[in-house]
């Protein structure tokens, strides 16, 4: 009987066995397609950049060798089809540093025909080498913050001179441009707003150059903007900025800001308006320096892999204390204008890096991204030349000034963005104005009273 049991189950177990593996053989998947709306998707990249296009000069002034002085900015036809189109055709050869005084600086700027090409802060002269070519050899030189383009009248050749106006230095060039293009450039400022030079220092070494800011003679017309935005969300800035995400967690301080950290990197939210990431270096030993065109590159390229790029950023600050680190700066432009918050302390207008040994350590960004125009509409600011008599008028002395432009003030509220135009001062203090109209300037009076508080002290 037992036998019988034993030879009916090895049966069974043989066909249940044939029957799976059949259904083995045979078995056919039935696959299911997710919609494409099914997925979720990542807050893609801003938008990429490459170094030459984050770099441009904040004027071009022409000279037409009969003291007259006009200037295009970075928003008009002139200025993009030098600097777009004609620029990277040139070549520069046969460097080297040059001695320089106020009388021939003068003789320059007053009775030759040229072209300068004023930058917003003093640059490698390898980093200008992405608009241009250069062949400087070997031969390393300092940052340069100006280029100045002039035809000699007596070889009728085109020479340029890199400059240096904090360290006083100049490298002189010869060029691949002609005078009958140079010439051809020049044409193009000719109807451009006339400009006058205002002597803000008298320098009394002869060897020195006096300084010198360029205004417009005539009121200035520029659009005032106020725009819808959206806040980046922490989780895309978190996919970007750490390598595993849900290694992160977060921790808020007793004054309410939140900080986020993986154990070695770090990300700081002030307000929900800004962010800054710290990477702090965990070796200190330095194997060897690098370019500053590579110092520059390699904040380009930091920002394009965490993020990208909102529009309008350019280079605008670059400041390199010694050969292993450096610190970045590319700041927002509206119209082609520098644009600036109202509270330094709370500066959303700028994507700052600094790099050590080769690294991001810091990186800094606003939260906010423009949307869609709220409104514009046109504002009309005083000339700079009436914003010097003024000045002047009201005893402010013109040495404290270290430079005048044309901006944008920046504020911010929970419905929108404001850009507002604006004469901009900036003082050796380090101070800011922000300067609508005229009358803005009486306020500043008591500048003259401090100064002479501060004699009285010191006597």
């Amino acid at each position: 009987m037992i036998e019988k049991l034993k030879t009916v189950l090895l049966i069974g177990l043989i066909a249940s066995s044939i029957v799976l593996t059949w259904q083995i053989w045979t078995y056919q998947p039935r696959y299911d397609y997710l919609l494409p709306t099914e997925y979720v998707t990542q807050e893609g990249i801003a938008e990429r950049r490459e170094l030459q296009d984050l770099i441009q000069p904040e004027k071009i002034l022409y000279y037409f060798g009969d003291e007259r002085i006009t200037a295009s900015s970075p928003d008009s036809v002139e200025y993009t089809n030098v600097i777009k189109q004609q620029m990277k055709n040139w070549s520069f050869t046969g460097f080297r540093e040059v001695e320089g005084n106020q009388r021939q600086w003068n003789d320059l700027r007053t009775r030759y025909e040229a072209i300068e090409f004023a930058f917003p802060t003093n640059l490698p002269l390898s980093t200008l080498g992405e608009l241009f070519t250069l062949n400087t050899g070997d031969t390393q030189y300092s940052d340069v913050g100006s280029m100045f383009l002039y035809i000699n009248p007596v070889m009728d050749n085109v020479f340029a001179f890199f400059i240096n106006y904090d360290e006083q230095r100049f490298l002189r060039s010869n060029t691949s441009i002609n005078s009958s293009e140079l010439r051809q450039y020049l044409a193009l400022g000719e109807n451009k707003p006339e400009q006058t030079a205002i002597l803000l220092y008298d320098n009394p070494d002869p060897n020195q150059l006096d300084q010198y800011i360029y205004v417009t003679d005539e009121p200035v017309e520029m659009t005032e903007y106020h725009y819808f935005f959206r806040r980046i969300q922490i989780d895309t800035l978190i996919s970007y900025l750490f390598v595993d995400p849900l290694l992160v967690r977060q921790i808020q301080d007793r004054s309410g800001e939140v900080f986020y950290t993986d154990g070695t990197r770090g990300l700081q939210l002030a307000s929900g308006l800004t962010m800054n990431y710290v990477h702090p270096l965990a070796i200190t030993q330095r194997e060897g320096d690098a370019s500053d065109n590579q110092f520059i590159q390699r904040a380009t390229q930091f920002v394009n892999q965490h993020r990208g790029w909102e529009r309008g950023y350019y280079l605008y600050n670059y400041h390199n204390p010694n050969a292993y680190e450096a610190s970045i700066e590319f700041r927002r432009y509206m119209n082609q204008y520098p644009v600036f918050s109202d509270h330094p302390d709370e500066e959303q207008n700028v994507i700052q890096l600094d790099i050590q040994d080769g690294r991001v350590v810091s990186y800094y960004r606003s939260l906010l991204q423009l949307d869609s125009v709220m409104d514009d509409r046109r504002r009309e600011l005083p000339s700079g030349l009436q914003m010097i008599e003024e000045l002047e008028r009201l005893e402010i002395p013109l040495e404290e000034v270290e430079d005048m432009f044309l901006g944008y003030a920046y504020t911010y509220n929970d419905n929108s963005i404001s850009y507002r135009p604006r004469w901009i001062i900036e003082w050796k203090n380090g101070q800011r104005s922000f300067i609508r109209q005229v009358e803005d300037l009486y306020p500043l009076s008591r500048i003259q009273e401090e100064l002479e508080e501060g004699n009285n002290e010191l006597e």
